[in-house]
């Protein structure tokens, strides 16, 4: 499978080399800094030689099976490296050797002093120090930030990757303590204005700091957007009316160009949320969020992508009525549903309405071969814990663990008064296929008086739950709940 994959980036980065520039032709290369420079300079090399096929595939199975840890999205080629990416194919230039110049992030970039707080599209560079408290101002690495923790970089001849920030160190063989990073963001001005959260529409202004020759936009996933691109540097963006494809994030790219022709991009990364909407057929997504007072609903079936999962945020539903949600592939789990909470407000329901997140699974429900099939909680937050599920003749099938409940105390109008947790299972099912090797059907961390009654766990030693309940100071009311070896 990893060949047949590297085959096929293989095609399609051949196909995308036909469009480069041609042997012999003269070329210029305008770093966003606003500095030009061509082949004679010799910090900006057009390679004409590239690998064998039969080499790009072996360089790449290569370094995969080198470093596992590392995603690979383009194959090895040695017609650029790692600046050559960062300061020209990531903007939509062309594939060169470019020698580290520390110019080329001066006057349109400056440093970043919260390195906390990195944005998509930032610029990372990995230096060795000097000894004497500062560092080599020899670029020794450079990459592309897609968050606080992750790059995307090329390595020399090699491919180009996806991979943790600290994985730089490793690969080049440095030690934490003799090498350093550094941030680098274009001019405050240069940006894409506009919200972080998408809710169904929304206006995205591109505002450069240099005097432009054009400008077009674009947005994925195409599939979700009534408008996908246009021209221009502002983007009106709303959802389709009838969604076909679901995915928590969009990615908009304004491509522009000034001074010797170059073509640049600048990109925002969105968060999407879904508004109130059903699905009866099948689909196929990266996984979605489900905002505020919004409620979806699944009578269908939808199958969901190994690193996907489903989010409810406090005050928003999914109810699931006899749908399912499961995985593309049945060998890869995907992550499953978390239902945030916040452990600061109750989970009074009033008028239909909860302010917590809120999961109902109901009429055969079935919620199968995910990792942890509900999270009564946001993982990233220690205060994101009072999400709710009611489930009501569901099923869990082939799910690593079932139902996670976090510490939580529901605590109604009276401080002082705990009331139960609204969280019910109520004649379930837990099962497992054979040779399925399932860790727990309902994991409990005191979340409160909780009601479980009437399901059916099957207990064993092999293709089955190793624990039905497992219960950490859980103030629960169970009834008849009946565990069954295999």
């Amino acid at each position: 499978m990893k060949k047949i994959l590297i085959i096929l980036s293989l095609f399609c980065y051949s196909n995308h080399l036909i469009a480069q520039i041609m042997v012999g032709e003269p070329y210029y290369f305008c770093a966003l800094n606003g500095s030009c420079y061509n082949d004679t300079d010799r910090k900006v090399t057009f390679e004409e030689n590239e690998y064998t096929p039969a080499e790009i595939i072996y360089q790449t199975e290569l370094f995969q099976n080198a470093h596992p840890e590392f995603e690979i999205i383009e194959p090895t080629s040695m017609r650029y490296n790692c600046h050559g990416y960062t300061h020209s194919v990531y903007h939509g230039g062309e594939k060169l050797f470019i020698q580290w110049e520390e110019e080329l992030c001066n006057d349109a970039f400056f440093e970043i002093a919260d390195t906390n707080n990195l944005q998509y599209g930032d610029i990372a560079v990995i230096r060795k120090t000097d000894g004497h408290g500062g560092y080599d101002m020899t670029s020794e690495h450079s990459s592309i930030v897609v968050n606080n923790d992750t790059l995307i970089s090329k390595w020399g001849n090699g491919p180009l990757t996806k991979h943790y920030k600290y994985d730089l160190i490793n690969i080049k063989g440095f030690e934490n303590d003799v090498a350093v990073y550094t941030y680098y963001r274009r001019v405050a001005n240069t940006q894409i204005n506009g919200a972080d959260v998408f809710n169904g529409s929304g206006t995205y202004t591109f505002a450069p700091n240099v005097e432009i020759e054009s400008c077009t936009w674009s947005v994925e996933p195409a599939a979700m957007f009534q408008q996908s691109s246009g021209s221009g540097t502002i983007a009106n963006l709303s959802y389709k009316s009838n969604l076909s494809y679901l995915a928590p994030k969009a990615v908009l790219t304004f491509t522009f160009g000034y001074s010797c022709d170059n073509h640049y991009t600048i990109k925002k990364e969105i968060d999407l949320t879904v508004p109130t909407m059903s699905v009866s057929g099948e689909m196929t997504c990266d996984g979605f969020a489900i905002r505020e007072n919004s409620t979806v609903t699944v009578t269908g079936r939808i199958k969901i992508n190994e690193n996907g999962k489903v989010i409810i945020k406090p005050g928003g539903k999914l109810i699931v009525d006899g749908g399912e949600l499961t995985s593309v592939c049945s060998d890869k789990q995907w992550q499953g549903i978390e239902v945030w909470g916040v452990d600061s407000l109750n989970q009074n329901i009033i008028n239909g309405q909860c302010q917590q997140g809120f999961l109902v699974l109901k009429n055969g429900a079935t919620i199968e071969n995910a990792i942890c099939a509900v999270n009564l909680c946001n993982p990233a937050d220690e205060h994101g814990n009072g999400g709710v599920v009611q489930a009501t003749d569901a099923v869990f099938r082939n799910n690593s663990k079932s139902i996670r409940a976090t510490d939580y105390s529901n605590y109604s109008q009276n401080p002082n008064v705990e009331a139960a947790n609204v969280s019910s299972l109520n004649q379930c099912s837990f099962t497992v296929d054979e040779d399925y090797n399932n860790e727990i059907g309902i994991y409990a961390e005191n979340p409160g008086y909780a009601t479980i009654i009437m399901n059916d766990f099957m207990v064993g030693t092999k293709g089955a739950c190793n624990y039905g309940i497992y219960l950490d100071c859980m103030k629960a009311c169970m009834r008849r709940n009946a565990v069954s070896n295999n």
